[in-house]
């Protein structure tokens, strides 16, 4: 009798626990909970994948740069640099009071990055940005939305060349992929090219083929492009057959640009093409093009 009353009061205390408030409040704790784990887990993903990529670029050689407006060359190794050529680049910045830009730019190891993965065909800089990661190709344009260069899956991707190509960087559109990750890695970069000012002080892109040899490229143009438009398909074009085509193509997308910035293209030049989404929840795409010297 006694155990019977001990366990219809034991009954009606647990139903006083459970009331709807109750529920309710255990239920927000436990989306709660799951929200934290999975910003916990992508937190941890962005730390691997900058803790692999800085530590990829911190064991990279280094050399010092000096770009020059288009059409008036490049010096490279600043500090080795002869003194013809310096001569010749202060005759320039006096006689046309150019701006020059002098950068630190990664040398990269190829025979270590293709140890590690051969599918690695480059390297790419935006000097002066948080730009400067292996280029890679998959078979696919998937895998590498989620894997790093290394091939370790990982949320923040790698920086990744069309798989549609078989020209590679030598293709006379090279069309490049990344992430636009909320820590300000991949390509997010792109995004603040929205602003000529911003142009203005990053107007070149690095990219360095497996042979070694270092292109510097000049943006020509910078716009948005909805991914499921029809303008889309007129977007990620490479190959060409006919140098109008590509002429014709050239005129479609600086006319797409936000701001000139006063770069000549033509159709006997190589460009490359950067894309990344506007925002994670968009489908709008920043796209970046520009030339190769």
């Amino acid at each position: 009798m006694g155990n019977r009353k001990k366990r219809k009061a034991t009954r009606r205390g647990a139903g006083k626990f459970l009331t709807p408030l109750n529920i309710v409040i255990l239920i927000l704790l436990l989306i709660f909970i799951v929200a934290l784990g999975q910003i916990l887990w992508i937190m941890l993903g962005y730390r691997n994948a900058d803790t692999s990529y800085d530590e990829l670029t911190a064991s990279m050689k280094e050399v010092t740069i000096t770009i020059f407006p288009e059409g008036t060359g490049t010096v490279e190794n600043a500090e080795s640099a002869s003194a013809e050529n310096e001569e010749e680049a202060e005759e320039t910045e006096e006689t046309e009071e150019t701006v020059s830009y002098t950068y630190s730019i990664t040398v990269p190891d190829f025979d270590y990055l293709s140890s590690i993965n051969d599918d690695v065909i480059g390297w790419i800089q935006i000097p002066g940005t948080a730009v400067n990661y292996p280029i890679v190709q998959g078979t696919d344009n998937e895998f590498y939305l989620t894997h790093l260069y290394t091939g370790e899956t990982n949320s923040s991707g790698a920086i990744f060349l069309d798989a549609g190509t078989t020209l590679g960087l030598e293709d006379r559109n090279a069309i490049i992929f990344g992430h636009n990750m909320k820590n300000g890695s991949m390509f997010a970069t792109l995004n603040n090219y929205a602003s000529s000012g911003y142009y203005s002080l990053h107007p070149y892109i690095v990219v360095t083929d497996l042979s070694g040899t270092r292109y510097i490229y000049d943006i020509f143009a910078v716009y948005y492009l909805d991914s499921e438009s029809e303008v889309s398909s007129s977007v990620y074009l490479h190959g060409f057959g006919a140098d109008e085509n590509f002429a014709s193509y050239l005129e479609t997308v600086q006319g797409m640009s936000i701001y000139s910035t006063g770069v000549h293209v033509s159709e006997d030049d190589y460009i490359i093409t950067l894309s990344t989404c506007k925002s994670s929840s968009s489908t709008v795409r920043t796209i970046v093009q520009a030339v190769r010297r």
